[in-house]
């Protein structure tokens, strides 16, 4: 029979070989878990969620970014996209604070400039006009850009349209660039609302059948856009009959699946 005292070296080997393995084991871990958490690979995690349309998931994963990486380079896309997250959600006043948030903190950056833009779209969602104008005449005064400037303009008109302030529309459309409006149209656009409303003067029977339509401007526009479309079909011969009664057609097939509202 062995003494125990012959017992205890062994056991105290024993002992050591435990506390190293699982010392071993915890710095294997700790660092297993920092290559886990790594900016680049946290920035993607946060963006499959945004490109899957899963906006507060995103959210979440965007704010562990700024927590764990606040002095990444990428820190300012990541607030942007927080904003751009909550106002693709349709959490609009969360969008605005966290436009304004960015705004203040980096002021005169491109993802600043951009925030005016996303803050008009929150204010217009809100219906709130006067506020969505407001933030892109800021922007206007502000930004060096001729393409965001651009923009503005571009979005300043189609608030003017939502109001149903036509003159306005028109004024900021042709302020847009010409490179940029032969690549969104806007010309051709702008040719049919001075022809085919009362603007001008041209065409009443139109204008008239524009105003008698009792729904909200988005649909109206939608007729615009249907003048356009009816255009380059028939050529520059096609007569307003044509026109009236594309539109007519339109109005008896499909507006009636909406809910009147008042403009």
């Amino acid at each position: 029979m062995m003494d125990s005292r012959s017992c205890s070296p062994m056991a105290g080997r024993a002992g050591a070989i435990v506390l190293i393995v699982t010392f071993l084991f915890s710095i294997h871990s700790y660092a297993a878990s920092k290559i886990v958490l790594d900016s680049e690979r946290q920035f993607q995690f946060a963006e499959q969620f945004f490109q899957r349309g899963e906006y507060y998931r995103a959210i979440g994963e965007y704010e562990r970014f700024v927590y764990f990486f606040p002095l990444s380079e990428k820190v300012e896309l990541v607030k942007y996209r927080i904003g751009l997250s909550y106002l693709k959600g349709e959490q609009y006043e969360q969008a605005i604070q966290a436009f304004y948030n960015l705004i203040e903190e980096y002021q005169d950056t491109e993802y600043a400039f951009k925030s005016y833009l996303g803050i008009s779209k929150a204010y217009v969602s809100l219906k709130r006009y006067a506020m969505a104008l407001t933030s892109l005449n800021n922007l206007i005064t502000i930004v060096p850009d001729q393409e965001v400037i651009d923009e503005a303009y571009y979005q300043r008109g189609w608030v003017y349209l939502e109001m149903g302030v036509w003159e306005k529309a028109i004024e900021s459309f042709e302020k847009v660039s010409l490179q940029r409006r032969d690549t969104s149209n806007l010309n051709q656009l702008l040719a049919e609302i001075r022809k085919e409303t009362p603007l001008e003067g041209k065409d009443p029977a139109v204008a008239g059948l524009l105003a008698i339509i009792p729904y909200p401007i988005s649909l109206q526009r939608a007729v615009i856009f249907l003048l356009i479309a009816t255009l380059e079909e028939g050529g520059a011969q096609i007569g307003l009959l044509n026109l009236s009664a594309t539109i007519l057609f339109f109005i008896e097939t499909t507006l009636p699946r909406f809910t009147a509202a008042p403009i």
